[in-house]
């Protein structure tokens, strides 16, 4: 078995005293994605904000390449090499394009023109609307300006809050063909949490399903995953 870019180990966190994750575990290969599924309210959101560090570890262990992480906030986390992708298209709406990106950057490290012009082969409709502000583009560009945003700090490990929440499945196809070419072109390994089934069997090596805050059912198909099984199981 490949090594883990990502180890997590009995996770178990929540809300002050209320409880949501019940003990997970799973591994990321190096240049995988993992996808995360599951229905409204089973802890999927909660599990992308503590892998991130938003809320903290109560139990468990988080490695990323071999360290420990459960005990960094969240801009230690990002300087290591983890970026985040929050659900809601999480931009600043009052600032640019160009400035949300240059903020992504800044996050970790001096922002780099080069990086810059690398993120517009992937995303050309912000270099157009680069001088634009973020609160005025479709909820696609504002999606696709979101996992930009997380991409200029060169992150390792990719987590991505339900990238598809909310646009047209147009775009929403454009994102996982992005996200077949980051980790192609970059290695990048990504943990996608995501409802949308077409996207996951698109893109997904390994589909883990989550229920009440645990890992319930794992899908680790040899070939491409069909929509009906993963549909079937969830009755979605």
């Amino acid at each position: 078995m490949p090594d883990s870019v990502f180890t997590v180990t009995d996770l178990k966190s929540g809300y002050d005293d209320k409880p949501v994750l019940q003990g997970v575990d799973f591994e990321v290969r190096p240049g995988e994605i993992l996808a995360i599924t599951g229905r409204n309210g089973v802890g999927k959101s909660t599990l992308m904000k503590t892998l991130i560090g938003l809320i903290p570890v109560k139990e468990g262990t988080l490695h990323f390449r071999g360290e420990a992480v459960q005990h960094l906030p969240a801009h230690k986390r990002a300087r290591l090499g983890i970026g985040y992708v929050p659900q809601g298209r999480d931009v600043f709406p009052r600032m640019t394009v160009s400035e949300n990106l240059t903020v992504g950057a800044m996050a970790v490290r001096r922002p780099d023109p080069g990086d810059l012009q690398r993120i517009f082969e992937y995303f050309p409709i912000l270099a157009e609307k680069l001088n634009q502000k973020a609160g005025v583009l479709s909820g696609g560009q504002q999606q696709q300006l979101a996992i930009a945003r997380a991409l200029v700090a060169r992150p390792q490990l990719l987590l991505m809050d339900e990238p598809s929440e909310g646009i047209q499945p147009n775009v929403a196809q454009d994102i996982a063909r992005i996200m077949l070419r980051l980790r192609q072109d970059m290695g990048l390994s990504i943990v996608l949490v995501e409802q949308n089934v077409d996207m996951i069997c698109s893109v997904a090596e390994r589909v883990y399903v989550m229920e009440k805050g645990r890992i319930v059912a794992k899908f680790e198909p040899e070939g491409r995953l069909e929509p009906d099984v993963l549909r079937g199981y969830l009755a979605i």
